[in-house]
């Protein structure tokens, strides 16, 4: 994600209003890839989320 737009998303707690704040400010016809490029990197997060989540919950080492 790009430095400018995380400012504006930071005080989001649930994914789907930050995205559809990202969607509403992003969805222009002109906008789409910007869309995709958001929407991959916010999947993305929520892998690394998730992988880390597991190591926390079974007490696996975390990665450096």
């Amino acid at each position: 994600m790009e430095s400018h737009i995380a400012p504006t998303i930071a005080y989001y707690t649930k994914a789907k209003d930050m995205w559809s704040f990202l969607k509403k400010t992003y969805s222009h016809a002109t906008n789409v890839i910007k869309i995709l490029q958001v929407e991959e990197e916010l999947y993305k997060i929520q892998q690394e989320y998730s992988v880390a989540k597991g190591q926390i919950l079974t007490s696996s080492d975390l990665p450096d």
